[in-house]
């Protein structure tokens, strides 16, 4: 049954999260022209807040203070340790903003 549970383990994994991706993109209430700021506090600051509990949690839990900034380059070399999706659906709405406004200067120059 080990074999089993792997499998259907791997097979939700491989399309729960593009599919909440998707699903994301679908439903985008601003579309793409959204400000950068905009995302970065309601993507990238629950992320990163995120990361401060638990590096408190771990600090409550062990009686140790990790050093900070090594817990910080977990998160870099880590990112699937949390809220990882935050993180990726923000890099996401960069690519598609710099697209967009990249399209738009396209735009402008022809004649």
């Amino acid at each position: 049954m080990v074999g089993f549970d792997n499998f259907l383990f791997r097979l939700i994994y491989s399309f729960h999260m593009p599919l909440f991706m998707f699903l994301s993109g679908c439903v985008a209430k601003y579309g793409v022209s959204r400000s950068i700021t905009g995302n970065l506090t309601r993507l990238v600051l629950p992320f990163l807040a995120w990361y401060l509990i638990a590096y408190l949690v771990q600090w409550a839990t062990t009686g140790q203070l990790p050093d900070f900034a090594h817990h910080m380059m977990a998160l870099h070399e880590n990112p699937d340790m949390g809220l990882w999706f935050l993180w990726v659906l923000f890099l996401c709405h960069v690519f598609f903003y710099v697209m967009f406004q990249a399209q738009k200067v396209g735009k402008c120059l022809q004649l």
